[in-house]
């Protein structure tokens, strides 16, 4: 396993693949092929925990997105722990690059575009077992920013 507080603000995903430059040294220490069934919506850091946390979908687990746990071996093979059965309908909402992390509160805050809708619906997930905490509408499609101050 990868020393994650290391390079926790600079982690990016290029089409299929997901790179890392540790913000200590400017070097490229992570560079690994996403599996081929995923998909990462989203990707933040869990400072309590020390631990990557993703939002994915794959086809193969169900047809939504799920919470995980990102998790890079020993052997740089990326493995994705899914963290509760709770499921984001990839036919019902549309993902935006809309969301934060609160460590402190264990929760993940993210905004989904409604299809067919001027709507969106802001979600509250807890990081620990992947349950809904707070879930309401938003009567906007044109929120850009989510902010968490702890």
């Amino acid at each position: 396993m990868y020393n994650l507080s290391d390079w926790l603000d600079a982690q990016t995903v290029i089409e299929s693949t997901l790179y890392a430059v540790n913000v200590d040294t400017g070097n490229l220490d992570v560079n690994i092929q996403i599996p081929n069934d995923y998909v990462i919506y989203a990707l933040d850091y869990d400072s309590i925990n020390d631990r990557l946390i993703a939002l994915v979908y794959s086809s193969s687990i169900t047809n939504g997105w799920v919470l995980t746990q990102l998790i890079i071996t020993a052997e740089k093979e990326i493995q994705f722990n899914r963290i509760g059965k709770t499921v984001i309908p990839f036919e019902k909402y549309l993902w935006t690059t809309t969301y934060t992390i609160n460590s402190n509160e264990h929760s993940w805050m993210t905004i989904w575009s409604v299809k067919n809708s001027n709507a969106s619906i802001f979600i509250s997930f807890n990081i620990d077992n992947g349950e809904i905490i707070e879930k309401w509408e938003i009567s906007s499609k044109d929120l850009g920013n989510l902010v968490c101050f702890n």
